[in-house]
């Protein structure tokens, strides 16, 4: 800190602790990522730094830990209206959004959906690491919706969708069977049928693996 006058390089200091951060976070030590991305809050601030969001989010993450979803939720709310005009997003605010947002949903159907939507949108990335985490992030949502709504349709085919690409065909099988005893009650027994064509082709699979 010796090296900033009193006016200060902001932009300078901002960076110096957002770098710390994220050294510390690839080392996985989160709680110094934490506080150092926090003391980056204020001077990323007064410049408008780019990477400015990401203090907001561990912020969420902090009230998360003690359990203050509420709290957290208008922190997740702003980061994402803050990120989703960007063409260039943070790959390192943008996972640990998802994180806090689906914790931070609750019991809140809208939330889950808004969430779910979002980890939708971000499995377009390129961003491999930030890939596998959006898909961590719609499966936790699709799984809390369920047990919000069970039998809705889409998120039992969607749930599937996704076991099967990641490489979990046993999930996938359930989900599948779900959806079919959904069709069956709903009396539709040739779209039920064509649901259990589908988990017979995939245990063949399995076996022929």
């Amino acid at each position: 800190e010796t090296h900033f006058n009193q006016s200060g390089d902001r932009h300078g200091l901002a960076t110096t602790w957002l770098t710390l951060g994220h050294i510390a976070n690839a080392q996985g030590n989160l709680a110094a990522a934490q506080q150092f991305y926090l003391d980056a809050q204020s001077p990323m601030q007064e410049i408008d730094h780019p990477e400015a969001v990401i203090p907001v989010i561990y912020q969420a993450l902090q009230l998360i830990e003690r359990q203050d979803f509420l709290g957290a939720l208008p922190l997740c709310t702003h980061a994402i209206d803050t990120l989703t005009p960007r063409e260039q997003h943070v790959p390192l605010a943008l996972a640990h959004l998802i994180a806090a947002a689906v914790y931070a949903a609750g019991e809140d159907i809208t939330a889950w959906r808004t969430h779910h939507d979002l980890a939708q949108t971000l499995l377009q990335s390129q961003d491999v690491a930030l890939f596998e985490i959006a898909r961590a992030a719609e499966v936790a949502a699709i799984d809390e919706l369920l047990e919000l709504v069970p039998g809705d349709e889409e998120m039992l085919a969607r749930a599937a969708e996704l076991h099967l690409e990641a490489g979990d065909p046993g999930l996938a099988i359930g989900r599948l069977s779900e959806l079919a005893g959904a069709l069956r009650e709903r009396d539709e027994p040739a779209e039920a049928i064509r649901i259990y064509r589908r988990v017979l082709s995939i245990d063949e699979e399995c076996l022929d693996g």
